[in-house]
């Protein structure tokens, strides 16, 4: 057992009476099954999440829970991209675990279409467990038939929907392919399902893979909704935000975390009631050893320790640092953007900060961590452009709501004007931008064609693309470099005062 159990009554104690439920929220998994390090402040890392330590806490949940309590578990995507775990059978085995946790309902999140839909089809088909995508349609305007708009609960009489929602900008944030999908506007498609959907129901819960900012304007667009179960933009929300009478959840994903609800059903006014909020963390050190669980994932996952854990190199250098949207170079990013511009033998590199997906630990380094760092099947891109369209590149990635672009061969200063980011400057090996020259660029192919809202490289032709992906690039570079990788803590992107 945990040793948090002490805590079970207290975490029970407002809601002893009928018809109360508590919902479990988890999001943004990314195959997380082993526990992972996680730097809470410098200087201390704790060791948090992992399948065992979340299956022994809902087991502990349900368990400890009063008559008359309902205990719900629900996803908010991106359930298995990320880990050698997720990616070796493109989510098979984690769909394995997934539906040994027992989800009442989980949303569809932009990664799961990373293998394309035919394989998020064939995923669907496994689960066991109501799998949700409102605003997905094919090629007819449709829902597709491998997801539901909604799913109906009824608990004492009381009817609740859980409407699940996707981002509608998931092409622009995920590789496909997309077959026939499509991803309509979030208000829209509410604005069209809740005059039908409502009249029938008492309370109204959204599960979404949208981002804090969209569950915002959702909440305050329909009032009306009771509750939403976010994801994808990864933002821990230790007790909840609340917007009018709708509160919003999530987590900062990986399993490392989960938000724990309470309700209350007031059957008198037929109302569904927020009671309580928070985020509980979930340290490996407090999962017990469950000899079924474990037994499942030895066996499961047996072939992947061999291939993926051990060392191959050395980091050594500056330590690695990464702050979620923070506007600076990182020393990881900092080598992949100089690996990407070796690459391409190009004037300048640039990559996107979500596409780096962890830090690099000083010290001796595996496949694992090469994976982790870059799971995506991305290749590297070179192409010629303007002074003028690179700059109109840097300054996309000003824009509010999107992560600056990392940086070799040269560097550009940015200033904060009314709360708004604008480019200032930029060089290109020591030397002011000129508007009119034209200079040989590098990226990753995602970013190449567009991803992440970098219109302009969309619109470029003559493109040239590597046929490694660039993780086996790095592992080239490695190997190369007699297995010694330095990191360098160059301040590439800079603040104008």
């Amino acid at each position: 057992m945990m040793r948090v159990s002490w805590l079970l009554p207290l975490l029970f104690a407002a809601c002893t009476t009928p018809n109360c439920i508590v919902i479990l929220h988890f999001n943004d998994f990314h195959g997380q099954i082993r526990p992972h390090p996680i730097v809470q402040r410098p200087g201390v890392v704790r060791t948090m999440g992992g399948f065992q330590t979340v299956a022994d806490y809902l087991r502990e949940q349900r368990a400890a829970a009063p008559a008359g309590t309902k205990v719900w578990v629900t996803d908010g995507g991106d359930w298995f991209q990320g880990t050698p775990e997720g990616n070796e059978d493109r989510g098979w085995s984690v769909m394995a675990c997934r539906n040994r946790l027992g989800f009442t309902a989980v949303t569809v999140g932009n990664h799961e279409y990373d293998f394309g839909e035919a394989n998020l089809i064939r995923l669907i088909r496994r689960a066991n467990h109501p799998v949700l995508g409102a605003n997905i349609r094919n090629s007819e305007g449709k829902i597709p038939a491998y997801v539901r708009p909604f799913h109906l609960e009824n608990v004492g009489g009381m009817r609740i929907a859980i409407v699940g929602l996707i981002a509608s900008d998931t092409k622009n944030v995920s590789t496909g392919p997309f077959g026939d999908a499509e991803f309509r506007d979030e208000v829209a498609t509410l604005r069209e399902l809740l005059p039908e959907l409502q009249p029938k129901i008492d309370g109204l819960i959204l599960l979404t893979h949208c981002g804090i900012q969209k569950d915002e304007e959702l909440a305050r667009t329909f009032p009306s909704i009771d509750l939403i179960l976010g994801g994808h933009s990864h933002t821990a929300l230790p007790v909840g935000r609340r917007i009018g009478d709708t509160w919003i959840v999530q987590s900062a994903g990986r399993g490392a975390s989960v938000s724990r609800v309470e309700l209350e059903l007031d059957h008198g006014s037929r109302r569904l009631r927020v009671r309580s909020v928070r985020l509980v963390p979930l340290p490996a050190a407090d999962a017990g050893r469950d000899a079924a669980t474990e037994s499942f994932l030895e066996k499961t996952f047996r072939h992947i320790g061999p291939k993926w854990d051990r060392p191959i190199g050395w980091i050594t250098g500056a330590p690695d640092h990464r702050v979620r949207g923070a506007p600076v170079s990182t020393p990881a990013g900092n080598y992949v953007a100089d690996l990407i511009r070796r690459i391409g033998g190009a004037d300048l590199g640039l990559t996107n900060k979500g596409g780096l997906r962890s830090v690099l630990k000083l010290g001796p380094i595996t496949r694992r961590q090469v994976f982790r760092l870059l799971p995506f099947d991305n290749s590297v891109v070179t192409v010629e452009m303007t002074g003028v369209q690179l700059r109109t590149v840097l300054a996309q990635g000003l824009r509010r709501g999107r992560q600056l672009l990392e940086i070799a061969g040269g560097r550009y200063g940015f200033r904060v004007v009314d709360g708004s980011r604008q480019l200032a400057w930029v060089e290109v090996a020591g030397r002011r931008l000129r508007d009119s020259k034209r200079y040989r660029i590098s990226t990753n192919s995602f970013l190449a064609r567009g991803g992440d809202g970098f219109a302009q490289f969309a619109k470029l032709d003559g493109k040239r693309a590597s046929p490694l992906w660039l993780r086996d690039l790095m592992l080239r570079d490695l190997a190369r470099n007699d297995g010694v990788l330095e990191l360098v803590d160059d301040p590439r992107i800079r603040l104008v005062e």
